[in-house]
């Protein structure tokens, strides 16, 4: 299917919403709707809200040493670099000391990632409440929504006061989670957060893909195709401004409210449009005029089949002559 070549050639930092708004032409709020609706309901939601109650009963803590200011008492053994530059900084007291004491914490980075992996569930519950739908009174979004209620009271629980939020990456916190001793017990947690911020599969999303889709994915393949070989390059399609781009190559869908045009792929000034075969929606030419006029640089130029030689053809003359443009600009 040309969906999955697409996906399989988007780069991984590309936004979920940004890419269901180019592929399916979703607004925002519905792509941050129905990709908070497929975060709860995911099997690994539901394994991680089923483990939280024990994970939280028996939260991991491990023996952490910290150093401590102390003025007047020595706890734990000094260490003298840190109290140096410490009484320097306070006019030389004797009796101010910088110790180094071992403790219980539960600040580790199995329970960074527990913690993590529940705010993206308390996050997709408030997406969900906010960009709602007429549809949300189903009893498979009523269920959903309480799986996301059922998170943000997890989330708030006492126990994890102690623990720090992840503030930039969660990657290293992953990364040691996995490689330690306690690595089974939080499996769901690092499974959750991966499912959050792993690719879309194209089977979750069959029943968006419209027409427009089809048409635009299956030239958009052909396309890429034809360009990668003319540059001899093979760029990872990234979003911007709407659109995926992969060198002077761009698309985007049209758009539920723009029925009355071709899905299109553009290569540098130049345009390729796809027709629904057998239709001529809002076209001043018909496809035989557009092709005659593809030898006299017209800049939209339309195609019926992207596996057709003869559609083959067009889109290598105007992916030519688009790279040109590109080139010279």
């Amino acid at each position: 299917m040309s969906l999955d070549l697409v996906l399989a050639r988007t780069s991984p930092d590309t936004s979920a919403p940004a890419l269901l708004s180019v592929l399916f032409g979703l607004s925002p709020d519905a792509a941050r709707h129905l990709l908070a609706r497929r975060l709860l309901a995911s099997d690994e939601a539901r394994a991680l809200l089923d483990a939280s109650p024990m994970m939280l009963r028996s939260l991991a803590n491990d023996l952490v040493a910290r150093e401590v200011l102390e003025q007047g008492t020595i706890s734990g053994s000094v260490v003298w670099p840190a109290t140096i530059t410490a009484r320097a900084a306070n006019g030389f007291p004797d009796d101010l000391f910088v110790c180094r004491r071992s403790e219980r914490s539960s600040d580790i980075p199995e329970n960074r990632v527990f913690l993590y992996a529940l705010a993206q569930l308390e996050r997709a519950s408030r997406d969900l409440e906010r960009y709602g739908t007429p549809l949300d009174e189903l009893p498979v979004i009523t269920e959903v929504k309480q799986l996301g209620r059922d998170a943000r009271a997890l989330k708030r629980n006492r126990r994890l006061d102690a623990v720090s939020k992840v503030s930039g990456s969660v990657s290293n916190d992953i990364r040691l989670t996995k490689r330690g001793r306690r690595a089974p017990a939080y499996r769901v947690a690092v499974d959750l957060v991966q499912r959050s911020r792993g690719p879309l599969r194209p089977e979750e999303f069959l029943g968006l893909v419209d027409r427009n889709t089809e048409l635009l994915c299956s030239l958009a393949v052909a396309a890429l195709a034809v360009v990668d070989e003319l540059t001899g390059r093979q760029p990872m399609l990234e979003e911007r401004d709407g659109r995926l781009w992969a060198g002077p190559l761009s698309f985007a869908h049209p758009g539920p409210r723009t029925l009355e045009r071709w899905p299109s792929v553009q290569i540098g000034d130049r345009v390729l449009a796809i027709s629904p075969p057998g239709e001529r929606r809002n076209s001043p030419l018909t496809l035989e005029e557009q092709k005659r006029y593809a030898a006299d640089e017209a800049p939209i130029v339309a195609v019926t089949d992207p596996n057709d030689p003869d559609d083959l053809a067009t889109i290598r003359r105007i992916a030519e002559r688009g790279l040109r443009a590109a080139t010279v600009a």
